[in-house]
């Protein structure tokens, strides 16, 4: 939430055919508050659970849409995506096949979001027939009214999700002072040097903000 912006050559992970990513604070997407982050997979299914749809093109994020009871639309860009959503029915079409007039709208009245329920059952004894020939009992294999593990989770409370600092609850703004705090106390430069440092960059993004 305060960390320093993306460097775009750095690594593989966001690519040059990605102009717009988000890299830093300056992004119209972060300035009108549309950026989620999760530090759970929980948290992830409770925002999900409040959401009437999810889309877009990665596999993980409409998988957990699909788990937590939210209808979603894969966009498949590459060959494995596609065979996911095919092989678990998720409704789907291929980026490549997108039309450039395309609709939302017009992708969900075509949609069949039932169809993930079709051949559920023969994929999940599949599965346990793998794991059972390997010689792998599962929580499936007893008869109990309640599962400890789910039990646990269920009195865990989770850290909500993450947005960006100038939108956070006051309590978690606090935190993330807090973590500076401390993190300035142990590192290498004198604590006032890192002080400054987060004070630069605090002071650049919010000019950029007011600017724009």
């Amino acid at each position: 939430m305060l960390g320093t912006p993306i460097r775009k050559t750095a690594g593989k992970k966001i690519p040059h055919m990605y102009p717009d990513y988000p890299a830093d604070y300056s992004h119209e997407l972060y300035r009108e508050n549309k950026v989620r982050g999760f530090v759970t997979a929980e948290a992830w299914f409770e925002f999900l659970r409040k959401k009437d749809f999810s889309t877009g093109s990665r596999i993980h994020g409409n998988i957990a849409a699909v788990l937590s009871g939210t209808p979603a639309f894969i966009l498949a860009p590459d060959a494995r995506v596609l065979e996911l959503a095919r092989y678990h029915k998720i409704p789907h079409l291929p980026l490549s096949q997108l039309p450039k007039d395309a609709s939302l709208e017009q992708l969900v009245a075509e949609a069949d979001f039932n169809s993930v329920l079709d051949g559920h059952q023969a994929r999940f004894d599949k599965y346990m027939d793998f794991l059972h020939k390997n010689g792998l009992d599962t929580i499936y294999d007893q008869e109990l009214a309640a599962v400890p593990f789910d039990e646990r989770i269920a009195a865990i409370k989770f850290h909500n999700a993450v947005c960006p600092f100038p939108y956070a609850e006051y309590d978690d703004q606090l935190d993330i002072i807090a973590y500076y705090q401390k993190r300035a106390a142990h590192v290498s430069k004198p604590p006032e040097k890192f002080y400054q440092k987060c004070k630069r960059k605090l002071k650049k993004f919010a000019k950029k903000i007011i600017r724009r």
